[in-house]
């Protein structure tokens, strides 16, 4: 159960994960395989993320899917996490092992 959830880049995400955003497209490009390196500050770093055990999340489809990359790589000095071998870019955040970014659609309380 998550116990908090916030809004941003019109993404609802819950605890666990950086609080930055970043989407990438590919215009005129097709057939690449790029390393890609998120940078981000460390008070992006809320809601008890681990900064050492960050994972790079991308959105697979909107609102449901996203595929994690647990091969990434986490430099805490500098600021920056790197994905090898990249071949398909979309919306992307950065999150403690398995913390997985939700969007919904519809939520309601009793």
């Amino acid at each position: 159960m998550f116990t908090q959830l916030k809004c941003r880049f019109g993404m609802i995400v819950a605890n666990g994960t950086v609080d930055r955003h970043w989407s990438l497209t590919e215009t005129g490009i097709s057939g690449f395989i790029a390393d890609v390196t998120f940078g981000y500050d460390d008070a992006d770093i809320t809601g008890g993320v681990v900064e050492a055990n960050m994972v790079a999340a991308r959105q697979t489809s909107p609102g449901i899917n996203w595929q994690l990359f647990p091969g990434t790589l986490v430099d805490t000095v500098a600021n920056e996490a790197l994905v090898v071998g990249v071949t398909t870019l979309s919306d992307w955040t950065l999150g403690d092992g398995g913390s997985i970014p939700v969007e919904l659609s519809i939520f309601a309380t009793d």
